[in-house]
């Protein structure tokens, strides 16, 4: 499944204000190839992930197109767009731990995209998310306690495999390796080679340049919502526009001895007060 988003713009209302979150993005996802979304927190790549999944907030004004394949999804009703998640496309959301209910067990949660989108009885919806965690390197036992029994890379793995339950076309990362030792990253690694590997694709949300290197085929570069570069991910630490080679000068590296590279700060377009003239201009975008 190809995904195509075309000049995608998103505003948050907030009283008498308006942030502009994301302003005229282009980018696509192909199949068999990860996307790495790099940027500083607030720069946009949550919204981006969240207008892909159809779950920005009640405040949140989109305007642009989304197509999953020949499907545009701006504009579906919740319950068609319900229909695409997990099946379609699935998200590991970044503070794993927040997004497990802490008094289900942790196999029950994996299994319930299987009851709620396929029917399954309970019982066997369990056995199939016990066979998936175990491919993701969890044991029964782990498989069959609660999230707080768990470790941070324990929860991240069962949280891989509720989103790989149904086999979406689509993933969506973001931050999934924050906090992961080596050799669990290295882990997960290899399940998004083998996914992408099926024609799947990724989109890697992440501040771990190395990561992105290592994992993915391409990358953007988002700053104030808005994408300063596209280039092969390879090419990462050889960027051409000014704000990449700062973020890059940012990022530490055992054998570089660098000055840190100065990133401006927010813009002041981006909030504007709806009474303002401004606002009009923002409201042509969102």
């Amino acid at each position: 499944m190809r995904v195509d988003i075309k000049n995608l713009a998103v505003g948050y209302g907030n009283g008498d204000h308006h942030l502009l979150a994301l302003d005229r993005i282009d980018l696509s996802l192909r199949p068999g190839r990860i996307t790495a979304l790099i940027g500083e927190s607030g720069s946009g790549k949550t919204t981006l992930a969240k207008a892909l999944m159809g779950m920005l907030p009640e405040n949140a004004h989109l305007k642009g197109e989304i197509y999953l394949d020949e499907i545009e999804i701006n504009g579906l009703d919740e319950t068609s767009i319900n229909d695409l998640r997990w099946s379609k496309v699935a998200m590991v959301f970044q503070n794993g731990a927040a997004n497990l209910n802490p008094v289900y067990r942790v196999s029950d949660q994996v299994a319930e995209p299987l009851v709620q989108r396929l029917g399954m009885a309970r019982v066997s919806a369990g056995k199939k998310a016990r066979m998936q965690m175990r491919k993701i390197g969890l044991t029964p036992a782990q498989a069959d306690r609660f999230p707080h029994e768990l470790s941070g890379g324990q929860i991240q793995r069962a949280l891989l495999a509720m989103s790989l339950i149904l086999d979406p076309d689509v993933l969506i990362l973001d931050e999934p390796p924050a906090a992961l030792d080596a050799m669990t990253k290295n882990f997960m690694s290899g399940i998004l080679k083998n996914f992408v590997g099926r024609q799947k694709s990724i989109l890697l949300i992440t501040h771990d340049l190395d990561l992105a290197l290592s994992l993915a085929d391409d990358a953007a570069v988002l700053y104030l919502g808005r994408i300063m570069e596209y280039l092969p991910a390879e090419k990462i630490f050889e960027p051409r526009h000014p704000y990449t080679l700062a973020l890059t000068r940012s990022f530490p590296g055992m054998g570089a001895v660098r000055d840190l590279g100065g990133i401006r700060g927010d813009a002041l377009y981006r909030v504007v007060h709806a009474h303002s003239r401004e606002n009009k201009n923002v409201h042509d975008h969102v």
